[in-house]
């Protein structure tokens, strides 16, 4: 996380406080300010602190970026695609279902601007996304490292990875 976040989210509720010392208005508006300052920062900070884990390797996915842990292992997969540019296909992810959504980083589970219910873990960092239909969900990943993603895939997979066509 950049440090300029971490200090706003540490010294706001800090600086709202010692306003408050200085404020001359009621006691209640002065307490009232300082508790809505540190829950909106506490809750912010527990949202932006909290570990988020995804990651690959020979055994598989292991994504801990939304709820509980999600281990695919490569044993699993029964479809495997990349898909070209997924942004601007109907794998776009267009509708958080329950998830989260920071900045060009999504997790946990959306609808696809084709109708599809997935669960992703996108940090947009790649034009490229890979598609793995398991029997109890379909994925879609997009990771900084694509590259690395897909070649650990290629060799753990037991079917071949397609090219999905737009």
């Amino acid at each position: 996380m950049p440090d300029a976040v971490r200090y706003a989210l540490y010294g706001t509720p800090l600086v709202v406080t010692l306003l408050s010392l200085v404020s001359r208005k009621s006691i209640a508006n002065r307490i009232a300010g300082v508790v809505i300052a540190w829950i909106v920062c506490g809750s912010l900070a527990l949202f932006v602190l909290r570990p988020m884990h995804f990651g690959w390797d020979a055994a598989g996915i292991h994504d801990q970026t939304f709820g509980p842990v999600v281990t695919i292992p490569w044993t699993d997969v029964r479809d495997a695609r990349i898909i070209p540019g997924y942004l601007r296909t109907g794998y776009a992810p267009v509708v958080r279902t329950g998830g989260t959504a920071f900045g060009h980083v999504r997790s946990g589970y959306f609808r696809l601007a084709n109708g599809m219910n997935v669960r992703v873990f996108i940090q947009g960092g790649s034009d490229d996304a890979l598609l793995l239909q398991t029997p109890e969900r379909t994925y879609l990943y997009a990771p900084n490292d694509f590259g690395d993603l897909v070649a650990v895939a290629r060799t753990g997979l037991h079917v071949p990875i397609a090219e999905a066509t737009p």
